[in-house]
């Protein structure tokens, strides 16, 4: 009898550690599980095969090279060649229909092709050609800014291969004061990317970079809601990218909180569910502004509306953004 209650004692303490374990492995797993979640927003994993224009360099710069206008090119030389050495590849540069065609029929090249001449100098840069307006309002005749969007490709189509139609068209201060109306930039999108591909069949339109804001209308408009809107109105045959701008305001790169009611860096993936949700998985989205604001020691104007880091923690939230955009 004491043999037996040994063994039944030792086979009770086996169940007993066996049940632990398997707890123990249980709550790791779920420990696994809630922090995939947390990371992929419940996304599938990894990325449908194939994405588009998704397995391209990551990192580039907003430019504004224009402002480089001595006659000898010096200043826009040096500028690209410091962009290069810095490990660039992406140069995205806003050409305006107002500054180009001043008049209906009249164009004045000598911007673009001073910029174009200049990055032909440098072929391991790629630009993104944003064709915006200033002030930006939205064109009175849609036709009218198609046409030029196809003068612009036909004259520049075998050197750029990247063309995005207008930028931040669900703010108010650049769809001519409001309120926004994503049907009508859909259509302006549908115009323009047409007679783009007409002039350069080869050419990857990017969708305008849409603003983060929690904003629900009617002069500004959510970034996630307006791209609903844009898939309700049938833009998705017109972009081949969606484009988006999280900047990390006052949170760092591992604030994960996917949330409509949240500006971080996270904010894409509410613009990728939305297009998720539309079965338009198989494109790639573009983060095309991001980073923190950090303003000079001693500053004593007006705070800014993008948050605001010193310039060792804005280094330290940059890098590590970067290292969750390629793990990613």
């Amino acid at each position: 009898m004491l043999k037996k209650s040994g063994f039944c004692q030792k086979s009770g303490l086996l169940v007993l550690l066996w049940l632990v374990l398997l707890l123990t492995v249980g709550l790791a797993a779920q420990a696994v599980v809630v922090t995939h979640q947390t990371r992929t927003r419940g996304l599938p994993e990894g990325f449908p095969a194939p994405v588009a224009e998704a397995d391209v360099p990551i990192l580039g710069v907003n430019v504004a090279l224009e402002q480089y206008d001595d006659e000898e090119g010096e200043e826009l030389e040096a500028a690209l060649t410091r962009i290069v050495e810095g490990g660039f590849v992406w140069v995205r540069q806003s050409f305006y229909w107002s500054q180009i065609e001043p008049e209906p029929g009249h164009f004045d090249w000598a911007v673009p092709n001073r910029i174009l001449a200049a990055l032909a100098r440098h072929p391991q840069l790629r630009l993104v050609a944003v064709l915006d307006d200033r002030p930006p309002d939205p064109p009175a005749d849609p036709d009218r800014f198609a046409a030029f969007a196809r003068a612009f490709a036909a004259r520049y189509g075998d050197r750029v291969d990247y063309y995005q139609v207008w930028d931040e068209p669900n703010l108010a201060a650049h769809w001519g004061g409001g309120p926004v109306n994503p049907p009508a930039y859909a259509d302006l999108l549908a115009r323009t990317a047409r007679a783009i591909r007409a002039a350069d069949p080869e050419a990857r339109i990017l969708l305008a970079s849409l603003a983060p804001t929690v904003e629900t209308g009617p002069q500004n408009l959510s970034d996630a809601r307006f791209l609903e809107q844009l898939y309700q109105a049938g833009a998705a045959p017109y972009f081949d990218v969606v484009a988006g701008k999280p900047y990390g305001f006052d949170t760092g790169p591992d604030d994960r909180r996917a949330d409509e009611a949240v500006l971080n860096f996270s904010r894409l993936l509410l613009l990728r569910e939305v297009m998720v949700a539309h079965g338009d998985a198989d494109k790639a989205v573009w983060a095309s502004q991001w980073g923190w604001n950090a303003l000079p020691p001693g500053w004593t104007g007006a705070p800014s509306i993008w948050g605001q880091t010193d310039e060792p923690t804005q280094a330290a939230r940059t890098v590590a953004a970067l290292e969750r955009a390629r793990a990613e």
